[in-house]
């Protein structure tokens, strides 16, 4: 805790706080999310696992969380939503737009059910180079490694 607090005074979630943290430590900070601004729902059966959310108001603190679970090969969801308006002791709360990034239960995606085939397109198109030659990306909320990418179709293991 003394140490987030040195890296990050305002107590705001960056790339360079996760990266500078130990894979050790960037679970204890991934669990400490969930349970400040989480839920977790219990496994349905011996054979499944838990269900992991976060909820925030903010999407760079969704985006970071994301990818805080991607660095330690989760895959993840990311949706958006309306909150109730409501009251506490009189005080109205209005309704402001929630981003859930949900860690699935599995660490793969299954790519069933997708057409694969040309499309035109006359917009523009993005071909990043890495280091390494992979990269991920995120669409509609998934998280994946794209099909320039040597990894095409692990949308989760990263």
């Amino acid at each position: 805790a003394h140490r987030v607090r040195l890296a990050s005074p305002d107590k705001a979630l960056s790339m360079t706080l996760i990266e500078s943290f130990n894979v050790e430590a960037q679970a204890a900070l991934l669990d400490a999310l969930i349970k400040g601004d989480g839920t977790v729902e219990a496994a349905r059966n011996e054979r499944s696992t838990l269900r992991r959310r976060f909820m925030t108001s903010k999407r760079e603190d969704a985006d970071l969380f994301a990818a805080l679970a991607a660095r330690l090969g989760h895959a993840t969801t990311t949706s958006s939503r309306m909150s109730k308006a409501s009251s506490i002791n009189g005080h109205a709360i209005r309704s402001v737009l929630m981003y859930l990034v949900t860690i699935k239960r599995r660490s793969y995606t299954s790519l069933r059910g997708l057409t694969l085939g040309e499309q035109d397109y006359a917009d523009l198109v993005w071909c990043p180079r890495t280091e390494n030659g992979t990269f991920l990306a995120r669409r509609d909320g998934h998280v994946y490694f794209p099909g320039n990418s040597p990894l095409t179709g692990n949308t989760s293991h990263t």
